[in-house]
């Protein structure tokens, strides 16, 4: 069970335990004092509330809480340490989300529903999204509507333009890289992972196509050895999820298999020109499929 539980609702449950071992009337507060108190949503206080309740520590009796066990370490669930502030955590975990295909192209976001799931305050929910929306990945409708970003005729043509301008920068670098270079030795490796599912796609499924698709284009981005390039990792993750999402074969073949295969092949016979324009043609063509999926959506 514990698996499934999010971080916050294990921490909120481990501070709420402490306060319980110590015998603190804070303990005792009402659900939304222990909310403010823990600068979290009443959904994880009252999922911790259930699991205290569950192994006795907490005595619950109508709307009054009272001491129940005494706490021992067993009690507590194990939950590594980070330094890092909730609001930074939170917009890790959303952007993950993002790039891995949670959310659609287009799809409206609603502030007390991710308070809900990430466990957190409207107001940190808010200075969050404000946050990612420097990504390029979510937008502002409103006082408080937010939106995925939609896949229409301007986002397809600015991809496109920054695909240009990043992955085929990337190619260049790991061309220029010594052929034992462990970064262009790792991405050329992807040749046979390719092969493999070239050969037997019958075998795999979308999930593992994209799995595939991530480590061939963030293993790309690799060569140039820029920190500020893991924002374009995200933003190239949830267009290339999206498009995969509307089409998921193309003629008997994953979108971009065969792309991938000629890009590593070039690379590995060190052909940088051939490489260069297979990498353009790609990227080309998956602009092509995102152009379809923006007139189909008007």
């Amino acid at each position: 069970m514990s698996k499934d539980l999010s971080v916050y609702i294990k921490q909120v449950y481990n501070s709420w335990l402490d306060l319980l071992k110590g015998r603190d009337e804070s303990a005792l507060l009402t659900d939304g004092d222990l909310s403010k108190k823990f600068d979290v949503s009443r959904f994880t206080v009252q999922r911790a509330k259930s699991l205290l309740e569950e192994n006795g520590t907490l005595i619950i009796q109508g709307h009054k809480k009272s001491f129940g066990r005494a706490v021992v370490q067993d009690d507590y669930f194990e939950v590594s340490e980070s330094s890092e502030k909730r609001s930074t955590q939170i917009v890790k975990e959303i952007l993950m989300d993002l790039g891995s295909g949670h959310y659609q192209a287009d799809q409206a976001l609603s502030e007390t529903d991710l308070a809900k799931k990430y466990g957190c305050h409207l107001a940190l929910i808010r200075e969050v999204l404000l946050s990612i929306q420097s990504y390029g990945l979510v937008l502002k409708n409103g006082r408080s509507q937010w939106r995925v970003v939609p896949i229409n005729a301007e986002s397809t043509r600015e991809v496109v333009e920054l695909r240009e301008a990043i992955e085929l920068f990337a190619l260049k670098q790991m061309l220029e890289r010594d052929s034992g270079d462990p970064v262009r030795r790792n991405f050329e490796a992807l040749y046979d992972l390719h092969e493999e599912m070239l050969c037997n796609q019958g075998d795999y499924g979308i999930e593992q196509f994209m799995e595939l698709d991530n480590k061939f284009h963030h293993g790309l981005i690799e060569a140039c050895s820029n920190r500020f390039f893991d924002r374009y990792k995200l933003l190239i993750s949830f267009f290339i999820y999206n498009t995969l999402r509307v089409r998921e074969q193309d003629e008997g073949s994953f979108s971009g298999l065969i792309h991938h295969l000629n890009v590593l092949r070039y690379c590995k016979e060190n052909k940088k020109n051939q490489a260069l324009k297979e990498m353009q043609k790609h990227i080309h063509v998956s602009g092509s499929v995102l152009a379809e999926i923006a007139s189909f959506r008007k």
